[in-house]
């Protein structure tokens, strides 16, 4: 693990100390429902996504998301999907619904938001773990997905960007991805170091790829899509037009 990173709040290992601290508590009133583990918490206890504020943690109704996803990467041949730092598993199940055949994983260090997982959603598969190079792999997969995956979206720490995407990259089948899907115009993220990232990854290629803002229809044609989600970002000053990053290795 990179130098220094223990230390650093969006670390694994410090993530997973604060994931043990909340899962001890059993009075929702004490939860903090702006962290995840709080959110994901009272979930587990009242069997409600209700009042857990679950909407500023996950994308709950994720299908248009995953769909704008499949018509603007080339997913055919997708047998198994990873969804690294999975949550309450909504986007797993996603992927799991719209590509048919595929076997999908969804990981996260929550036990709680597994176990909701797990009895919501049992077209997938679960684990309940740690997500790091120390910790060893999960398998070999056709497609790996990182939506707001803490060591890329708080940091812009290099050697930690890399040691993480090398991580999942060895994890790739022959012909997989690794779609990074995050904020883009975050200063603390993978997409502000992106260009030396590039640099000093050269067995990896990297592809930059717009996203329509997932309320559009899919009928909508991409190209208007995308024109209109780039409107909004100036009308409205928030990020409607996604940018992923598609990560594969070169042959």
């Amino acid at each position: 693990m990179g130098h220094g990173m223990k230390d650093k709040w969006w670390s694994p290992v410090f993530l997973k100390q604060r994931e043990r601290e909340v899962h001890s508590v059993s009075d929702t009133f004490l939860l903090n429902l702006e962290d995840d583990f709080g959110c994901y918490r009272k979930v587990f206890l009242t069997g409600r996504l209700e009042q857990s504020l679950i909407e500023c943690h996950n994308a709950v109704k994720p299908l248009n998301r995953v769909r704008w996803l499949i018509r603007t990467c080339d997913f055919s041949g997708v047998q198994s999907v990873l969804d690294a730092g999975c949550g309450l598993g909504f986007t797993s199940n996603a992927f799991a619904q719209l590509i048919p055949g595929a076997s999908v994983l969804g990981v996260d260090m929550s036990e709680d938001a597994i176990a909701y997982a797990k009895q919501a959603f049992p077209g997938a598969s679960w684990k309940s773990s740690v997500i790091s190079p120390e910790m060893g792999e999960f398998g070999r997969f056709s497609l790996i997905y990182c939506g707001e995956f803490y060591p890329f979206s708080r940091n812009r720490e290099i050697d930690t960007q890399i040691e993480f995407i090398n991580y999942f990259a060895r994890q790739l089948l022959p012909g997989g991805k690794l779609i990074i899907y995050q904020e883009w115009n975050k200063c603390e993220s993978t997409f502000s170091i992106l260009d030396e990232i590039r640099e000093r990854c050269p067995d990896l290629e990297f592809k930059v790829r717009l996203v329509p803002c997932p309320r559009i229809p899919l009928f909508v044609p991409k190209y208007i899509a995308i024109g209109i989600s780039m409107l909004a970002d100036k009308v409205v000053g928030r990020e409607f037009l996604k940018r992923i990053i598609e990560i594969s290795k070169k042959i």
